[in-house]
């Protein structure tokens, strides 16, 4: 054989070595498709994650779901979970597929469907951290709703007085997934085992009808960074929640479209924070931008806006999109409705109003008051 064809046959054996050990590590294609690896009709509101012969502390966590209103009970939801073991890995069985999610979550993981009153219960053992101790252990989960257009993604179970459940952490969750605070799962011993609890109310963004939209009242407002075309911020992307929201009450009024219908309510509100006062009253209009505008068609349509309607002390500040994770979708913004109202006072939600009418105007009002 002629020599000078050794390093071609050397390349190519290493390139269909790079292919197959890619192939074998890809992940896999389609998130929502756990679900098609169960008979959901078999499933109920009680799943085991870990297996018995499992090692590590045994846990129970219990708790109910609601529909995105956060009052009605969420019946026949199909979960997912998943997470590491008592050493911190996703140990797998190395008869599984490489593709497959089997291979990537390891053996403790299950599925359950709510039952009627929305109830679920997870049987498993407490997860660890990874081993590089860097992120808290958790438990990630997916939901799958008879009332929504898609499964999705929710935020990790995480376990209160985890050392490692930081101040920092929550705020890189909060700006790269559109995490909410919620503390962590408080679990405490009996019997043996420890248990908890966590109620969960779905996204709105995910309904297949659109009344719902916004953070629910007693949720704290998290921090985000709008971009501000008016008001005392012009030019900045000052957090209005950092800035002003813990000492202050106010509104924050989330446009997907139609901004123009609420010129009487801005001029409303302008009237309502000139009597305050900056110090205890705010008004922020956040457009989406849902048709992703450039930057220039953007300041221009809020600034005309503004002008129009004599705005001085109602501020103005848009996102990057609707979907955005750090911003619109942390404020579980339906992109839907055509604007959402949140109401606040020291930074927790007091009100909620989706496509505000004129008679809840004045019930808006009353939230912000402090009277």
């Amino acid at each position: 054989m002629n020599t000078r064809f050794f390093p071609f046959l050397f390349i190519l054996f290493l390139c269909v070595q790079s292919r197959l050990v890619k192939a074998q590590n890809e992940l896999p294609s389609c998130d929502c498709c756990v679900f098609d690896e169960v008979k959901s009709e078999k499933l109920t509101h009680i799943t085991h994650v870990a297996p018995d012969s499992a090692k590590g502390q045994r846990m129970v966590i219990r708790g109910q779901v609601f529909l995105s209103d956060g009052k009605t009970p969420a019946a026949n939801v199909l979960m997912y979970f998943y997470h590491t073991n008592a050493t911190g890995k996703y140990a797998k069985i190395g008869t599984k597929d490489r593709k497959s999610h089997a291979w990537w979550h390891g053996y403790c993981r299950g599925w359950l469907k709510t039952n009627a009153k929305g109830e679920y219960e997870i049987r498993s053992i407490k997860p660890a951290p990874y081993p590089n101790r860097k992120e808290p252990a958790r438990i990630h989960f997916y939901v799958k709703a008879p009332t929504q257009k898609e499964c999705y993604y929710m935020d990790d179970f995480l376990f209160k007085g985890d050392p490692l459940l930081t101040e920092s952490y929550w705020y890189k969750m909060e700006v790269s997934s559109g995490y909410i605070r919620y503390g962590g799962v408080d679990l405490h011993m009996e019997k043996g085992v420890l248990n908890g609890r966590r109620d969960i109310v779905l996204h709105p963004q995910y309904d297949k009808q659109t009344q719902n939209s916004g953070l629910l009242t007693g949720t704290e407002c998290p921090a985000f960074d709008p971009v501000h075309v008016w008001g005392p911020d012009k030019g900045t992307k000052a957090c209005p929640m950092c800035k002003y929201g813990i000492r202050s009450r106010g509104v924050m009024i989330w446009v997907n479209k139609n901004l123009d219908k609420l010129g009487a309510v801005a001029q409303r509100l302008e009237v309502e924070m000139r009597q305050k006062g900056a110090n205890e009253a705010r008004t922020f209009i956040i457009y989406t931008n849902p048709d992703r505008k450039s930057k220039a068609e953007i300041e221009q349509l809020l600034s005309d806006f503004a002008q129009k309607n004599n705005l001085q002390n109602v501020a103005l500040a848009y996102v990057p999109h609707v979907s955005d994770r750090s911003t619109a979708f942390l404020y579980r913004i339906n992109p839907l409705v055509e604007n959402t109202f949140i109401a606040y006072n020291k930074r927790h939600v007091t009100g909620n109003f989706v496509n505000l009418t004129a008679n809840q105007l004045e019930e808006l009002v009353k939230k912000i008051s402090l009277n």
